[in-house]
């Protein structure tokens, strides 16, 4: 009964491992969200996942967006992690 958000930002840490972030993923799309971004915070670096497309992996200039959960919203990679 609780609700689902649309879009999910997952921030990883140093611990955690590749095969577990793969099954948070999983879950996501079983739980409706529409849309999942994984932060690497060391590598400035975003994957995104949407479930009927295959995963990007953005960098630098590259522009993310959270559609189709929200629409008109977009940020660089370089643009995240700016103030950093």
């Amino acid at each position: 009964q609780n609700p689902v958000p649309t879009w999910i930002i997952d921030v990883a840490s140093p611990t955690d491992r590749f095969y577990l972030m793969e099954d948070k993923v999983t879950e996501y799309f079983q739980s409706g969200v529409q849309v999942a971004w994984e932060v690497f915070p060391p590598f400035e670096r975003v994957r995104i996942f949407r479930p009927v497309q295959e995963t990007l992996e953005m960098t630098g200039e590259d522009v993310c967006d959270a559609e189709p959960a929200l629409n008109e919203f977009d940020i660089s990679v370089a643009d995240l992690f700016r103030s950093r």
